[in-house]
This record gives structure tokens, C-alpha cells and sequence, in this order.
């Protein structure tokens, strides 16, 4: 037994090592297999990169909610396009595609899932281009299409040209450059690209569709048996929600055309749910309301057919695409509108504000007491999602009808959470305003505009068109005032100091009146002591003295009486109001100095009546107030005060006048002649200055529009104009050439127009070089003569050897454009088109300049049209924005106003003159160039140095501007590494690798952005050259930013300025001249 201990443990011993390796590769194996590969490629919104630089999209989070249900964790692999991505499902390299089009390609190496959508394929163009194209059988377009794709639409090619692609991106950047007529896409990923792109209304649907599939699970054979699991998970997530809710979330949906008549979606107001002033429903069951007569206005504006249409609050909660309607007039704009809806620009501010109730023996709660207290607020409204964001409320949520001021008021609960103003119109109605407070300020701010479903972006661009036009308007103004009053002027202050001053006015009254009776009493009575004296001579010394007495009163009484009066009257003559005094009959009793003035009456006896000619007006209308409306009458009625602020128009004015109007009203007893002090104030010049105030904050709401697309604009452009520039290394024949000379052109000029939009804006700095006026206006009208009708003819006079002009090349030429085309279209019927160049020395500043112009001297450039002139009354207003006098959706109103926006920050002017039926010429005044300027681009092609291999970190967020950077940095000799963010870049410098330079984004997703990166890389290699590039065009990087001695570009950027700019950063001279 002794020898065969051994032989017993070695067997034991090797069969636990046996037993320990099954389940190690046992376990292996299962960890392998609870992993699903899925592909991952860019093409939303079936495949995108989320807001943090994640991979996602509809079927990455579908995939992932799969392997939740199924117990299997998601393994995601990166491929470049489509091709690869369904050449990896096909061979098994991945696993699983969620929500893929049910294919022929799939159907010998996958099986499929139970119908989880559809996805239909149509024809997509430019909307320009709707009436050119022929989309039959027979039309034999150009079109391209993604590789996988079905049968109807392989029917549909046999007839057309089939231009290859490998990404949806690619297709779309083709279409827009019009290299190709159309492409065949599934509606839910062009609408996507689109609406993000904001290029929805340019790219639009242009036939039926011509293929409809089924959406799938897609599982490689390999994976077969998970198909009954991943059945039954898709019917519990089709019954929860989820499903669906994904669906709509990345917009998987069938998005409808727009329809010949609109539904617009309003409220149905029910008791204990009211939405005044903006949704209000009349005795006659008809609905009205600011919001519905604001859209009302901007659809007629807009030119809509359309017909309201009553939903529930909860429908209208969910937005257009879900309660069935086209839109929802003016609702809270969504922070997150992923799913929801489209929207237009904002119309007005929404401000949430809190509510509690007011107790006199209790402390009122404040807003920084709220917390912890039981807070009732609306469910599905905005201030109930930021409601619930705040983990310190004690959110408790109320459904339509339910009434939130009784559960304020019977203690259910201690604060109200609504609109501003919501709560207390309520509370006022129901007669109970004493019973709570208001507090201030808001909780919670944001906007309102007009909801749209997706698909209508053509309907939001005239929308947007509409808002800003009548957002200026006086129209809007008197709106606003019938539903929420005139705009406050009277803040506490001023009316203290008001009253304060009337108080004053009034006192000096009353002692003025006073002395005057007095005066008089004591008259009579010396007269009768004086009587006395005569008859009664034994009481002779009595009298005499009584009547020295009296006498003596009387004389201090008058002395009294003329100083305060002399006071009284110096005060009323140096006041800078008008000062009248009424009585009871409505008639002048006295008026000082600047009263008469205004109201037109002489220094005649007193009283009067009230000048006839003397009219009042509201702001913005043509009717005189009458009545009790008239803020005369209203100052003389019975306990009422006049005050505000009114047009005023008479004999005694050459023009209407802005007048701030305030009365008060003395009793009877203390005044009996006097009953209404009326103080009228000219605020002309205060009136025009806040109007100049809102006219500047319009407009920098429009810069800040500006601004926001200019980065994407820009990195189109970049993409299109660097494409083209590849193109043409690689092409000889003349007619292509020119055909990609003009694309190239094209794309400079639209850069050229982003920077003139922000430069109108103030958004961007102008970049001024030394220019020969005469040469540019021979470049403009040889390529702009194309354009103008043969009946018109194009002259030109101008003045040699002009001093040169130091101003931005492509924000001038343009201004000259816009005047051209302005010319042009002045003249339907033909006529003469003449552009002149002049110089003049201003010696001093006079009207015939603009207001803008100093001495000096300047170059004139003119453009006179022989058209049909701009009436009188609108040349004032000719380069205010959004105005124009041509035919609804044939003028923006914003061109001239950035000619004005670019001449002033070019420290010039633009003067109009006009002639109803002969003709308009408009001038642009330059200064002339008196120092030397570099007349040179920024670079040139010479400079440039030949590659020798050198080493290039190129860092850049956006995957088509890297990909095309890329190609033209190695067509040119250099080795190029790419990185998508500041963070993949450091890793690729730690990895040792060393780089000749640094070429980077600026603004990139992630912890770091091109300046950190570049900051960083500068303190570990402080002679690494590093250029910076932005599609912002205000974005200025300072040396000391990144270290000192850097380039910044801005994008798009030719071939021929980057090369050369990457030789001066590699020569190691990196100052940038011009």
C-alpha cells in the first residue's frame, strides 16, 4: 500500500489540473460568447457620434437595450463606410446589426428578427432644382446610392446614371455641389443629416418613394439560436415603450411632406386649466389670444394655408410629431428637441415663477425657503421637467383641471410652480389676489416659439423669415400692448420722484390761490373799517388804529402773496414740462411758458378751452384717441390719473411728438378754481434713443443667429473647396477645369460671404487690404453681367489714377453685388445701370454726407438705376434690417443693412438718393489709403517649400475635414498623423512618437480643445511649430495662449495658403504678414 501512494496523488493531482483547464476554457469560451460584435460606421441617425465623442445611434442603443434583455454585453467595431460595415455582418466578423434593413444581401449568412419598422427609399434633390429634373423611368439622372440596397430601387437605377459613393456624407456634399442630380437614401437618414445640417428646406423629397423595407434584427447564422430570446425581447420593449420611444428619439419615423393646408394645434381650455392671455376661449366658443393672433400674423406673413385644430394639453405636451398636428403656436422651446419637434426661432422669454400663499401671521415664504416644501406644478409643462431636475423640491405633479391655486390655498400644497402671471390672472379673476404673493425673481428661464413637426422645414424657413420682420414691427408692438399692457416706464422711482414733483406743483397752487384770497378779504376789510371811522367818530382812534392794523396785515399779506407768486411763476417758466391747470369745466385756467408752446396757444386771458387741433395718439396707429381714451379726458374724469406715454400732434408742431403725459386731481375744498394739474413732458429724444437701444438688440440677435451657423457653414465649405482643389490636380480637360474653377470660386465666395454676415453682425473683424477700387469694379461687372437681362444696360465711369482703399476684398465686392442686383431688379422693363468711382476731400461735415463721415478725403462708389425709385417715406427706413419694398419672399430686408453694417466698421458711410419714377443712386463712401499696405494675400503659392517628408500631427473633430485635410497634406509629400480629439492626440505624442508640427482644430469635443492641446505640447517641445484653424471667423488664438509663435487660420482654407502657411511654420519665421 506504501508504493502506491505515489502513483495515487500523481492521478489525483492530474485530474484536478485536467478539471482546472475544462473550466478555464469552459469559462473562455462563455465570456466569448456573452459578447455581441456590432459594426459601428458614420451615418446617422443609425450610426452617430454622441455629444461627448461616444459612439452611438439608433442601432447602437437599440443593440445595447437587446443585450440587456438577452444577458449579452455589446462590443462595438469601427469601420470606415457602409461597404465595410456590411461586408463584416456578411462574413461573421460581427455579430449582430439592430434595426437594419431586411436585404436580399443578409440572406444566406444571417437570419432576421420580427419586423421592427419600416424604412422607405425615395428620391432626394435640391429644391431648387424641383422643376428641372425628371424623375420618370426614363430621365436618366445622375443618382447615387448606398451599397445593400433593395430591389425596387436596383429597378429604379437600371433607367438612371449611378454615381458610386461609399457614405451617406459623401452623397450629400455631391449633391449639394450639383456633381450629381439626386440620391436614394432611407427618408429617416436623410431628414437627419438634414434637419442637423439645417439644410432641411434646401434638400427635399422629389417623387414617391420607390422602395419601402422592413427594419430587422440581423444575426450572423453563427448566433442563430438567440433569434426566439431577441423575439421576445422585442415584443416586451415594443410593449413598454421603449422601442418606440427609441425610435422616435433618433427620428425613425415616416416624415410626411408638407401638406396643402396646415393643422395647427391649440389648447382645449377646461375648468381648472387656462391659459390666458396667450389661448383664450370667447362666450361664443370661439378661441382667440395672444398666441393665436401672433401666429395669425406671422402666417399671413409667411403666405400659409392652415386651420387650428383643438388637442389636449397632454397631446400638446408631446409635441406635433405626436399628437398628430403639423404645429403648435407658440409653446416652450425644447432645451433637448431630439424627438420632439422642430422648432423657429424664439418669439418671446418664458419665465417660471413661484407662488405662495400670503399670511399675515405667518412668515411668507421666499424663494430661498422653497425647498424642502411641497411644490405643486403641472405635469408636462417646462417648468415641471426643471422642477423635477432640482433633487431639493418636493415635486408634487398635477393633472389637467386640477386646480393648483385651491391646493395653494387649502394647504395640500406650499408653493405653485407656473408661467409668470398665470397664477396671479387667476387669483384675480377668482377675486383672491390678497390671499397670495408672487415672488421674484424667476425660477426658471427659457423661450417660446412655434413647434413644428419634422419635415416642415421650408415652413419654418418662412416662419423665421416672418419673425424677424415682425418682431420690429409696430404691428407686434400694439399686439403685445393689447394683451399685456403698454411697456412699464413707470419704475417705483420715477413715480416717487413724480409724485414728489406734482406734490411740490400742487402746494405752490394751493399758496398761490390762498394769497389771492386773502389779499382780497383783507382789502374789504379796511374798506369797511375805514366806513366805520367816518361814521362813528367817537371810536374815531380805535378805528384808525384797527385800520392801521388791518391796513399793515393786508400789506404783508399782498407782499406775501407776490413773492410766493413770483417764486411760483419763476419755477412753472425755468420747468422744462409743460405745467397747466384745469378746472372743473374741462377749461385752461393757467399755462406755463413750454405748455403753451406746445399746445399752441398765446399769452390771452384765461380760461380757455382746450385746443381742438391738440391730438393724442397710441404709438403706432392713426386713429386720435377719443373718449375716455383721450388722456386729457381721462386726467379731467373722477379719480382718474393720465399717465403714460402718447403721440401728440397740433398747429403748434411741425411733426408728431413723443409726450409723457401725468395729472393729479386737488379736492374741491383745498382748490375750488383748480381741479387738475395736468404736467406734460416732451421724450421725443428719449423715445428715439430706446428705440435705437431695442434696434441694437435686434440686431445682435441676429449676429448671435449668424454666429451659431457660421463653425458648420465654414467646415462645409472647407470640405467642398479643398475636394475641388484635389479634383483638379488630377484632371486635364479644359471644360472639367473650368466647370471645377467655377465650383472653387463658388465656395471662396460663399466663405467670403459667412464673414460678411458676422462683419454686419459685429460677430467678425474685417481683414482690410490695400485695393485698387477701379479694378475691382472691372473684376465685379465682368462676372455679374451674366446675370442682368439683356434690356439693361451696364455702364461704367471711372475716375483714373483714384486713390487706392484699404478695405475686406470680399465684404466690398459683396456690398457692389447686392447694389447691382438691387439695380437690376429695379428695372423690369430695362433701363441703365451705372457705376462711377470719384474721390473727394471732405472739408467739413455737412447733410450731404452721411452722419458717419469726418473730414478727408474719400472714394465715392456709386450705382445709379434708371428704375422706379423708393417712395419718400421708406428711404428713411431703407437700411433698417429686415425691411424691403419688394414682393413677399423676393427680398431678405437684411442686404442693405449689411452694406451699412460694413461701411461703418470700414470708418465710411452709405448715403441713398431717390426718385419716385426715375431712378435711385446709392453711394458708398471709402477713405481713402493714405500708408502703405501689403497688397499681397496672406500668402502666396511662390513661398511654399517642397515637402521633404517632414512629420504632421493634424488633429480635427470633424471626419470629412480630416479626411480631406489628409489627403491634401500627403498628396503634397508630407506624412500625416491624424487624431478626431485633443485627448487621442496626447496619447499618440505620449506613444514617443515626435512630430515636425502641429496642425489643430480649435474647437473640438471632449475635455481638451486645440488650444489646451497645444499649450500642453508647447511646454514639453517649446519649438514645435503649432497652426491653429477655426471655422468660428471671430476666433483669435493669442501666442501666449499656446505658448507664443503660432499661425491661426480660418476655415474653409485653399491648398495654397495652407501649404505655404505649414513652409513659414517649418522655415521657423512665424510671423504672418498682411
Amino acid at each position: 500500500m506504501a508504493r502506491m501512494e505515489p502513483i495515487t496523488f500523481r492521478a489525483i493531482a492530474a485530474m484536478v489540473i485536467l478539471v482546472a483547464a475544462t473550466l478555464w476554457v469552459t469559462n473562455a469560451r462563455s465570456d466569448s460568447e456573452a459578447t455581441l460584435k456590432i459594426g459601428w460606421t458614420l451615418a446617422p441617425p443609425v450610426f452617430e457620434i454622441g455629444s461627448n465623442g461616444e459612439y452611438t445611434g439608433y442601432s447602437v442603443e437599440f443593440a445595447r437595450l437587446l443585450g440587456k434583455q438577452i444577458g449579452r454585453n455589446v462590443q462595438i467595431q469601427i469601420f470606415d463606410n457602409i461597404t465595410a460595415l456590411v461586408d463584416a455582418q456578411i462574413s461573421g466578423e460581427t455579430d449582430m446589426l439592430a434595426g437594419a434593413p431586411d436585404l436580399a444581401i443578409f440572406n444566406q449568412s444571417n437570419v432576421f428578427s420580427q419586423s421592427v419598422g419600416t424604412s422607405r427609399y425615395a428620391l432626394f434633390g435640391l429644391s431648387s432644382r424641383l422643376d428641372d429634373l425628371d424623375t420618370s423611368l426614363d430621365g436618366s439622372l445622375r443618382v447615387s446610392v448606398l451599397p445593400g440596397r433593395p430591389t425596387g430601387v436596383d429597378e429604379y437605377l437600371k433607367h438612371q446614371i449611378e454615381v458610386p459613393i461609399s457614405s451617406p456624407g459623401e452623397g450629400l456634399l455631391a449633391l449639394l455641389a450639383q456633381d450629381i442630380d439626386a440620391v436614394i437614401f432611407p427618408e429617416d437618414s436623410v431628414q437627419t443629416w438634414t434637419y442637423r445640417a439645417g439644410l432641411d428646406h434646401l434638400i427635399l423629397p422629389i417623387s414617391e418613394p420607390v422602395a419601402e423595407v422592413q427594419r430587422v434584427v440581423a444575426l450572423h447564422n453563427s448566433h442563430a439560436d438567440l433569434l426566439p430570446s431577441i423575439n421576445t425581447a422585442i415584443n416586451r420593449m415594443e410593449a413598454d415603450g421603449s422601442l418606440p420611444e427609441l425610435r422616435r428619439r433618433y427620428l425613425m419615423e415616416h416624415f410626411e411632406p408638407e401638406p396643402e393646408v396646415l393643422k395647427v394645434g391649440i389648447p382645449q381650455i377646461v375648468e381648472g386649466l387656462e391659459f390666458a392671455p396667450y389661448f383664450l376661449l370667447e362666450e361664443d366658443e370661439e378661441y382667440t389670444g395672444f398666441a393665436i393672433e401672433l401666429f395669425q400674423k406671422l402666417a399671413e406673413r409667411a403666405g400659409l394655408n392652415y386651420r387650428f385644430e383643438v388637442i389636449s394639453f397632454a397631446d400638446m405636451t408631446q409635441g406635433p410629431n405626436a399628437s398628430g398636428v403639423d404645429l403648435i403656436p407658440l409653446f416652450a422651446l425644447p432645451t433637448d428637441s431630439r424627438g420632439l419637434a422642430d422648432h423657429t426661432l424664439p418669439t418671446e422669454e418664458l419665465l417660471v415663477t413661484a407662488t405662495v400663499r400670503r399670511n399675515e401671521r405667518e412668515e411668507t415664504l421666499s424663494l430661498g425657503d422653497i425647498s424642502g416644501h411641497k411644490v405643486g406644478v403641472l405635469g408636462g409643462t417646462f417648468g415641471h421637467r426643471m422642477a423635477l431636475k432640482d433633487k431639493t423640491l418636493d415635486v408634487i405633479t398635477f393633472e389637467p383641471g386640477d386646480y393648483l391655486l385651491d391646493a395653494l390655498l387649502d394647504r395640500s400644497i406650499d408653493v405653485v410652480l407656473k408661467t409668470k402671471g398665470y397664477t396671479s390672472a387667476s387669483a384675480e379673476r377668482r377675486e383672491l389676489s390678497a390671499e397670495i404673493l408672487e415672488l421674484t425673481p424667476e425660477l426658471y428661464r427659457s423661450e417660446r416659439g412655434i413647434l413644428l413637426r419634422f419635415g416642415l422645414g421650408k415652413v419654418r424657413e418662412r416662419l423665421n423669415t416672418a419673425i424677424g420682420s415682425y418682431l420690429l414691427s409696430d404691428d407686434y408692438a400694439t399686439l403685445r400692448q393689447k394683451y399685456f399692457g403698454a411697456p412699464v416706464f413707470w419704475t417705483a422711482g420715477r413715480q416717487r420722484i413724480a409724485i414728489a414733483g406734482l406734490l411740490a406743483a400742487a402746494m405752490l397752487i394751493l399758496a398761490f390761490g390762498s394769497a389771492l384770497i386773502m389779499s382780497d378779504r383783507a382789502r374789504r376789510r379796511a374798506k369797511a373799517a375805514h366806513g366805520e371811522a367816518k361814521l362813528a367818530h367817537d371810536e374815531a382812534e380805535r378805528a384808525r388804529r384797527e385800520a392801521e392794523t388791518l391796513r399793515n396785515h393786508a400789506e404783508d399779506r399782498t407782499a406775501e402773496t407776490l413773492n410766493a407768486t413770483s417764486q411760483l411763476r419763476a419755477v412753472m417758466d425755468a420747468a422744462q414740462s409743460g405745467i397747466l391747470g384745469m378746472n372743473r369745466n374741462g377749461e385752461i385756467v393757467f399755462a406755463n411758458p413750454v405748455a403753451r408752446e406746445m399746445i399752441g396757444i398765446d399769452d390771452s386771458s384765461t380760461p380757455i378751452n382746450w385746443p381742438s387741433d391738440v391730438l393724442f395718439f397710441n404709438a403706432g396707429q392713426t386713429q386720435a384717441l377719443v373718449g375716455v381714451e383721450n388722456p386729457v379726458n381721462r386726467a379731467l374724469s373722477k379719480d382718474h390719473q393720465a399717465v403714460g406715454v402718447f403721440l401728440m400732434s397740433g398747429a403748434a408742431t411741425e411733426e408728431m411728438r413723443s409726450v409723457r403725459l401725468a395729472s393729479t386731481s386737488l379736492p374741491r375744498k383745498a382748490s375750488p378754481e383748480i381741479g387738475t394739474v395736468l404736467v406734460i413732458e416732451d421724450v421725443t429724444e428719449h423715445e428715439r434713443d430706446r428705440s435705437r437701444v431695442e434696434h441694437y438688440d435686434r440686431l445682435s440677435m441676429v449676429g448671435q443667429l449668424t454666429g451659431g451657423v457660421a463653425h458648420d457653414f465654414n467646415n462645409l465649405l472647407a470640405v467642398i473647396l479643398s475636394r475641388q482643389e484635389l479634383l483638379r490636380d488630377n484632371i486635364s480637360n479644359e471644360v472639367h477645369l473650368e466647370h471645377i474653377d467655377a465650383s472653387i470660386g463658388a465656395a471662396s465666395r460663399g466663405a467670403d460671404l459667412t464673414r460678411s454676415m458676422l462683419a454686419f453682425a459685429r460677430k467678425a473683424p474685417l481683414q482690410p487690404r490695400r485695393v485698387d477700387v477701379n479694378e475691382m469694379v472691372r473684376e465685379t461687372r465682368d462676372w455679374t453681367v451674366r446675370t442682368i437681362a439683356t434690356n439693361i444696360s451696364v455702364e461704367t465711369t471711372l475716375t483714373e489714377e483714384l486713390w487706392p482703399i484699404e478695405v475686406d476684398v470680399g465684404a466690398t465686392e459683396s456690398a457692389l453685388l447686392n447694389l447691382i442686383l438691387n439695380a437690376r431688379d429695379a428695372m423690369p422693363d430695362g433701363g441703365t445701370l451705372t457705376i462711377t468711382t470719384t474721390g473727394v476731400d471732405i472739408t467739413e461735415s455737412t447733410s450731404d454726407y452721411p452722419d458717419t463721415i469726418q473730414t478727408g478725403p474719400y472714394v465715392v462708389l456709386s450705382v445709379t438705376d434708371t428704375g422706379h425709385g423708393i417712395a419718400a417715406e421708406n428711404l428713411s427706413r431703407i437700411f433698417e434690417p429686415f425691411f424691403t419694398t419688394k414682393a413677399p419672399g423676393q427680398g431678405s430686408g437684411l442686404g442693405l443693412s449689411m452694406i451699412q453694417g460694413f461701411m461703418e466698421q470700414s470708418k465710411g458711410g452709405a448715403a441713398v438718393t431717390s426718385e419716385t419714377g426715375k431712378g435711385t443712386t446709392f453711394e458708398l463712401f471709402f477713405p481713402a489709403s493714405t500708408t502703405a499696405v501689403d497688397a499681397e494675400p496672406k500668402y502666396s503659392v511662390g513661398k511654399a517649400l517642397e515637402p521633404t517628408g517632414q512629420r504632421i500631427l493634424l488633429v480635427e473633430d470633424t471626419a470629412e475635414v480630416l479626411d480631406v485635410l489628409e489627403a491634401m497634406l500627403s498628396s503634397a509629400g508630407y506624412a500625416v498623423t491624424t487624431a478626431d480629439t485633443a485627448d487621442q492626440a496626447l496619447i499618440i505624442i505620449e506613444s514617443n512618437q515626435d512630430f515636425d508640427l502641429l496642425l489643430t482644430d480649435v474647437m473640438m469635443p471632449g475635455r481638451m480643445n486645440g488650444v489646451d492641446l497645444a499649450t500642453i505640447l508647447r511646454k514639453r517641445c517649446p519649438e514645435l511649430p503649432v497652426i491653429t484653424m477655426s471655422g468660428y471667423s471671430d476666433f483669435c488664438v493669442a501666442d501666449e495662449m499656446v505658448g507664443g509663435g503660432n499661425l491661426q487660420l480660418s476655415k474653409p482654407v485653399s491648398r495654397s495658403d495652407l501649404l505655404c502657411a505649414i513652409s513659414e511654420a517649418l522655415e521657423g519665421s512665424l510671423t504672418v504678414p498682411g
